[in-house]
């Protein structure tokens, strides 16, 4: 009805100025404004000089489209820190759209970059307009870690500075040296470049510079992706088109940064041999799920919600005031390195902003969007079966959820006793204790590898980035349990069913069984007899003894509770926003004590 009224209304006022006489036709062209990547924000800041000339616009994501006379002529576009822009709206199209691109005053390359450990870099703002040229510029390092050797030239607008060669927190690691989010920032640096106008008008930008690149120790890695390794006097055994170089005071660590689809084998002093398999993401097949490979796993990836990140970003499901974020840990690959990669290739494109919905985006960031396979593993392939144990790390999940105050998950697991459960080397050598003490165990491996660093209960051990596939780490788990045990889909939370023979009111006691936890008299096993195994427990829900099969129904007081151990144990560090939870401190003590006094004969 109020389409209806609005017609009317116009069709009056047309036969009104036809009546009067003083109707004049006028043709209207329209013009695509494309803003750039930094400037996309102040889409309402776009001013068409003279006004008269602008009859209406559309603005969206770092774009604005306008509807202009056509009998105008000349106009001036202005945007605060871009350079004006002369279109004459008689040499428009007639018909259709003309697209033109706003650049901004000064170019200065890709707001991320990773240069490298104790390596010397440069920065140079290019004016893009006479009005830049005459800007008063220059750049300042205004946080983040310290720079050596800052130097400015050509009037400020020049920046040259070495990064510290300050070893990563796991720098030990023998290998790929693992650096997570938090790591990355306490090694990243920040420059700002700031140049004001002769009229007054200011221009100001942040660039990122990280010395090293996160990694989650995998031997799988982006092209121009620095990969640290530790231990001593690594070398090459088969040479390739990559390049080598120290790291600087760190003597006990070298550097790679692949420039080339290509394997690469090293050796280090100890005769130990790694291979690295570089690659760029957006070459490599989406085929995970073809037959006969990994189709189940592929299948249920689709509606995980890792993979659907970055499409909730995009469609309003989450609010997403900050597009870096989603560009480093909602998207696949590194941003500041050539990986080809979400951020890589938006640069490309030439991307001058995350549209509003999903399906808005280039057929090519589609398919780098959201935390996939490609992800996880890497853009060449998975790991080989010798090094598979990598991927029950901390440090995988660490590339994004370590990045406190606002992910704090993984710092807040392993500063609870659960992240160091196997510190002894004896819980991690003897494949009763490694049972429950190690994330190995616990998925129904016998021990963790004998090279493997102490990791305790990591996150596979709870979560599962596969949680309907009949293969991987949720087939481990399953077959470690009882045949009635399938992994059934919880989000990412890996959930088991209950044993056939258990109650559902039965409930973990250890101090039922006395002897899991028995000090083992250094007597011959033909007289002693095996040690006793610990019971296969469901976390706060039931527990079947190993040796007997038979349940233990003893009264469980959480066992109605959805959360399980998280009803009593879901606080950790106090500044973290997101992952306290993970540090599973236990809120009100007094009344587990409680629940235990009830529970004695």
């Amino acid at each position: 009805m109020k389409v209806a009224r609005s017609a009317l209304l116009v069709a009056l006022l047309t036969l009104l100025a036809f009546a009067t006489g003083c109707y004049v036709p006028t043709k209207k062209v329209f013009l695509r404004v494309e803003l750039p990547p930094e400037l996309a924000r102040n889409v309402k800041n776009l001013a068409v000089l003279p006004q008269i000339a602008e009859t209406g616009r559309a603005a969206g994501a770092g774009i604005v489209a306008l509807e202009l006379k056509q009998e105008a002529g000349k106009l001036r576009l202005q945007l605060p820190g871009a350079c004006p822009l002369v279109v004459d709206t008689r040499e428009l199209r007639k018909t259709g759209v003309t697209e033109v691109v706003l650049k901004p005053l000064f170019d200065l390359g890709t707001t991320e970059r990773v240069v490298g450990l104790g390596q010397t870099f440069e920065l140079v703002a290019r004016a893009n307009c006479r009005q830049a040229e005459k800007a008063h510029a220059t750049f300042v390092a205004s946080g983040g870690a310290p720079l050596d050797d800052v130097a400015l030239g050509d009037g400020g607008r020049r920046f040259s500075a070495k990064t510290r060669a300050a070893a990563p927190a796991k720098s030990a690691t023998r290998g790929i040296v693992p650096v997570s989010a938090r790591e990355q920032r306490r090694l990243r640096s920040e420059v700002t470049f700031r140049a004001e106008l002769p009229d007054g008008v200011r221009f100001e930008r942040a660039l990122g510079i990280s010395a090293v690149a996160r990694s989650g120790g995998l031997a799988d890695v982006g092209f121009a992706h620095p990969v640290l390794l530790g231990g001593s006097a690594w070398s090459l055994l088969e040479q390739h088109p990559i390049r080598k170089r120290r790291c600087g005071a760190w003597a006990s660590c070298s550097s790679y940064c692949p420039m080339c689809r290509a394997s690469t084998r090293l050796s280090d002093a100890r005769g130990a041999e790694l291979t690295l398999h570089s690659g760029r993401y957006d070459q490599l097949p989406l085929d995970c799920g073809r037959a006969a490979c990994h189709a189940e796993l592929a299948e249920s990836a689709k509606n995980s919600p890792m993979t659907q990140v970055l499409a909730s970003d995009l469609g309003g499901c989450h609010a997403l005031r900050e597009p870096a974020c989603a560009s480093a840990c909602h998207a696949t690959g590194e941003p500041g390195t050539a990986d080809g990669g979400f951020s890589h290739v938006a640069s490309e494109l030439g991307l001058p902003a995350l549209p509003p919905e999903h399906d808005d985006l280039p057929r090519a960031l589609r398919r780098l969007g959201g935390v996939g396979c490609m992800a996880c593993h890497g853009p060449t392939k998975i790991p080989e079966p010798q090094a598979r144990s990598t991927m029950l790390r901390n440090d995988v999940c660490a590339v994004c959820h370590d990045a406190p105050p606002r992910y704090g998950h993984v710092e807040a697991l392993e500063a609870s006793r659960m992240g160091h459960a196997d510190a002894a080397p004896a819980v991690r050598s003897d494949a009763a204790c490694a049972r429950c003490h190690t994330a190995w165990g616990a998925l129904g491996r016998a021990a963790p590898p004998a090279e493997a660093p102490p990791a305790g209960i990591t996150c596979p051990t709870c979560h599962d980035a596969h949680p309907h596939g009949k293969t991987g780490i949720a087939a481990v788990a399953a077959s470690a349990a009882t045949p009635s045990a399938a992994p059934t889909h919880g989000g990412l939370l890996r959930a088991l069913a209950l044993p056939a023979n258990a109650t559902g009111a039965a409930a973990i006691i250890l101090r039922r069984e006395p002897r899991v936890h028995r000090p083992v008299t250094r007597r011959p096993a033909t007289r002693c007899g095996p040690k006793p195994a610990p019971p296969r427990s469901w976390p706060g829900k039931a527990a079947s003894s190993r040796k007997t099969g038979a349940a233990i129904t003893l009264a469980g007081p959480h066992s109605a509770d959805a959360r399980g151990c998280l009803s009593c144990h879901d606080s950790g560090p106090d500044e973290l926003v997101l992952g306290k939870s993970h540090g599973f401190r236990a809120t009100r003590p007094g009344l587990c004590a409680l629940s235990r006094r009830r529970q004695k004969p």
